[in-house]
Order: C-alpha cells, then sequence, then structure tokens
C-alpha cells in the first residue's frame, strides 16, 4: 500500500522591531503562557489541549490556515454548535474524497484556553483526516492574540507583556538573530521571509506544521535534485491529488545573512495542490513553506504579534 501525505495548508508591512514593540505597549489583555506538544501528524505539529463549550479538543497552532478556528462536524455536533451557516463543498475524509458534509460555519460561546476564556468566536466546521476531536487555530487566533510560539521552550504566550519586548532582549542575548517576516494580503496574509537557494531568491511562507515544502518550479529554477518519493501522494482540501518528490542531498539555504541546511525537504506543485492556477507574474509566485521541521531544528521563536522569526545563530 502506498504511503501517501497530507498537507492541509489551508487557504480561507514590517517597518522596524522597534516601532512595532512601541504599538503594543498598553494592551490590556493579559498574558498567558500555555505548553504546546510537538505531535505527528502529516508531519510534526504543534498542540495545544482546550475546549469548546466545555467538550475537550486538541488545537494545532496552525499559521498557513487563515482561519481562525477549525473542528469537525462531529465535535461540532458534540459541543452544541449551532445557528451554521453552510458554506459550499470543503474538507477531505481520505486523500482525494471530498466530505460529503462540506463547510459550516458558526459562532460558539465559549473557547476556552490555558484558563481563559475567549466568547462568542468564529469557527469553520469541516473535516480533516485527523481523529475527531483535533481541530486547528489559524493565523487569524494567532494574529488576534499576539501569540508567540517558542519552539525550543515548547511553550505558546499569548498578549506578552510590553508587547513581547523582554522575550525579545532575551532572546538577542541568548544569541538568536532577528528576521523580520512580510506579510501578503494577496495570500491570506500568511507570513514569509525571502529564502536563497542557489542564487534564486523566493518568498517562502513560515509554517507552524508540518514538514519543509518547496514549489517543484521553485526546485527546477534553483537547480535542486529530486527524487519520487516512494510513490507518495499529496492530498489538498479540495481533493486534489498529486506526486510528492524528496531531495537527494541536503539543500543548503540562506536567510539574510545567514546559512542552513534542509536535511530532508518535500517537492510539489503548491499551487496544484490547493486547486488554484500558478500565477502568470513570476514575481507573485511563492517558492513553499518552511515549516515545523525547519523551525524545531533551528529552536524558532515565532513572533506574530511583531512579525519576527527568530533561529539560533
Amino acid at each position: 500500500m502506498k504511503n501517501r501525505f497530507i498537507y492541509f495548508f489551508i487557504l480561507i508591512s514590517f517597518a522596524t522591531i522597534n516601532q512595532s514593540f512601541a504599538q503594543s505597549e498598553g494592551k490590556t489583555d493579559p498574558e498567558i503562557s500555555i505548553p504546546i506538544q510537538i505531535m505527528a501528524s502529516a508531519g510534526d505539529r504543534p498542540f495545544i489541549s482546550a475546549s469548546v463549550n466545555g467538550t475537550p479538543v486538541m488545537f494545532q497552532l496552525h499559521s498557513s490556515a487563515a482561519l481562525y478556528m477549525q473542528i469537525s462536524h462531529k465535535l461540532a455536533d458534540t459541543a452544541k454548535i449551532a445557528d451554521r451557516h453552510h458554506v459550499g463543498s470543503y474538507g477531505i475524509v481520505k486523500i482525494g474524497q471530498l466530505s460529503s458534509l462540506g463547510m459550516d460555519n458558526a459562532f460558539i460561546n465559549e473557547l476556552t484556553v490555558g484558563g481563559h476564556v475567549f466568547n462568542h468566536v468564529p469557527v469553520s466546521i469541516f473535516e480533516t483526516p485527523s481523529p475527531y476531536d483535533h481541530g486547528m487555530l489559524g493565523l487569524s487566533w494567532l494574529n488576534a492574540n499576539r501569540a508567540i510560539i517558542d519552539y525550543q521552550k515548547k511553550v505558546v504566550v499569548l498578549n506578552a507583556a510590553n508587547g513581547g519586548k523582554a522575550i525579545h532582549d532575551q532572546l538577542l542575548q541568548e544569541n538568536y538573530i532577528a528576521i523580520p517576516m512580510k506579510r501578503n494580503n494577496a495570500d491570506a496574509g500568511r507570513y514569509y521571509v525571502s529564502v536563497k537557494v542557489n542564487d534564486i531568491v523566493e518568498p517562502m511562507i513560515v509554517s507552524t506544521v508540518s514538514h519543509n515544502i518547496f514549489d517543484i518550479d521553485f526546485a527546477k529554477r534553483s537547480s535542486v535534485e529530486y527524487k519520487v518519493a516512494g510513490g507518495e501522494n499529496y492530498g489538498g482540501p479540495t481533493g486534489t491529488e498529486g506526486k510528492v518528490y524528496v531531495n537527494t542531498k541536503p539543500v543548503a539555504i540562506q536567510i539574510g545573512d545567514a546559512s542552513f541546511e534542509l536535511p530532508v525537504v518535500h517537492f510539489l506543485d503548491t499551487y496544484a495542490y490547493e486547486g488554484i492556477s500558478r500565477p502568470k507574474d513570476t514575481s507573485d509566485i511563492t517558492g513553499g513553506m518552511l515549516g515545523c521541521d525547519f523551525l524545531l531544528a533551528h529552536g524558532a521563536v515565532v513572533d506574530f504579534g511583531n512579525g519576527i522569526l527568530y533561529l539560533k545563530k
């Protein structure tokens, strides 16, 4: 039987670091620190324990998902979420098979995270090939709570005091480098850094989940060697399928003045995966994702409130 991978990305300007901290000072929301667990689900992903209307849920922190929160229909039923609005066909039960339930939008009364209760928050209800009691807290939730995910300490901090300046200063003392991330509002507001491979530079998504993934076009233009990944296929959220490839040797990349090596990279047509057309203008093309594999390997800290990626030198 073929091994099959599910890359669930989901689509639904930074001036200066000091300015960003200054703008966030005076924020009254309480600082919350929550342990994260790294769990394997189509690659490693950070999860936190939470509850929806009192029903326990394991949520992955998913920065490539533009939504606020996602749960399954079964979990929505258990949590007694009513007044759902059906929005169309979306979500899969397995590779290449769309769910007959589609996607609904609704609001939930209580989302409890780290002892803090979020009232009347939006939820997207659709299926993924995950346990029914697993869900996602997406980019909208991460941004709204100025989340800082620390992959070395295995913790996520929400609404850090003074905009996270103390965390920033401590990381610099520990010889981290601070890399400003950019947001592309035309691409669901996801965060990017510029990555150079063999003198070819492309913006790549900073993704909190899964593997390091190169778009197949970026791989070809940067002359990265790859091979078919033993019959593995990807499965997109709209039912798309396609081949997955892997590198034949470690891939050297450069971010700013810092150099890194990616032991394992997966290659696929990321636009076909998402079920969208590849941009005709090459300046609009993205090179893929730096995923959880990379962030774990370099003890990364991802600050969504200030738009900064911290990496160990």
